[in-house]
């Protein structure tokens, strides 16, 4: 077989193959074609040597703002992913559900990288983030719209993937958590709290209630595992107000205690974006077997 392109003696990373070695990996037709050592090009054949470096299927960047033009921390995908590795970006809340349209297809839809997104409850997403105008898109709890973002990831479920809150000083501001108040986005909403609850959770699978108790259980995973600070402290800091809730709601996700976690933990020079997705606590909040099923 005459091969178009031969990437010779880098080390190739496959997961999904359970392939770390150093070899050679040829190409036919845009598509990998054979991987191993001391493949034979021919003289048509463009050979490339790759030694020290890694070659691997394309990373998955799982916080990226490329909502470029649109808003004011948007970043070029092509530009970026390019020198990067990744061909997938997930965006993480640049739009909301009154600028999506625009984010779909004057962005993600002339895109060559693929693009997924977390749809921001504010109505205009992350609108204002720069060194001289930074306004918290989450402070105004007049711009919180979630049923209309709730109504947009119905419609774009092929690159929605989930929604996006933020609270902090900067984010929320003197609201504070309210933004993350079920019942408060509920009545400004001008819903009931139980229809609320109802068309999130047939969008999303699971209920605002969970599922802002497993990214807060995601969160404190990352900083036992790659912080020393107290197990108390990242209670708090990630959002629970009683320690025992916070184990309980830990144990139940994870399937450990959090002091059990932290110390069978190993902190990974694996890219972020792995780590992430292999840490990641289920969304129906089952946890896993001892045996990891």
């Amino acid at each position: 077989m005459t091969y178009d392109l031969i990437l010779r003696g880098g080390r190739v990373v496959d997961p999904l193959q359970k392939l770390d070695a150093v070899t050679d990996v040829a190409f036919s037709d845009g598509k990998v074609a054979r991987i191993g050592a001391g493949l034979q090009a021919a003289a048509s054949t463009d050979v490339r040597d790759v030694s020290g470096r890694i070659v691997t299927p394309g990373l998955i960047d799982l916080h990226t703002h490329v909502y470029w033009g649109g808003t004011s921390l948007g970043i070029d995908a092509e530009d970026f992913c390019r020198s990067s590795g990744v061909t997938t970006a997930v965006d993480t809340g640049s739009a909301g559900p009154g600028n999506f349209a625009g984010f779909r297809k004057h962005v993600i839809e002339r895109s060559d990288v693929r693009i997924l997104a977390y749809l921001h409850v504010s109505f205009a997403g992350i609108f204002a983030f720069s060194p001289r105008v930074m306004v918290g898109e989450s402070e105004e709890i007049r711009l919180m719209a979630p049923i209309d973002a709730a109504e947009v990831a119905d419609a774009n479920r092929d690159i929605i993937v989930g929604i996006k809150v933020r609270v902090g000083a900067r984010a929320s501001g003197r609201s504070g958590t309210v933004p993350l108040d079920i019942a408060h986005l509920a009545d400004v909403a001008s819903v009931s709290e139980a229809h609320f609850i109802r068309t999130f959770k047939a969008t999303f699978g699971e209920t605002p209630h969970r599922y802002l108790q497993r990214r807060r259980v995601e969160r404190a995973m990352f900083l036992l595992r790659e912080t020393e600070r107290s197990i108390t402290d990242i209670c708090m800091d990630v959002g629970f107000n009683s320690l025992g809730t916070f184990s309980r709601t830990f144990r139940d996700i994870v399937g450990e205690s959090p002091t059990t976690y932290r110390a069978q933990a190993h902190v990974t020079a694996a890219p972020t974006c792995f780590t992430m997705a292999w840490m990641r606590p289920s969304s129906f909040g089952e946890a896993g077997t001892p045996n990891g099923h």
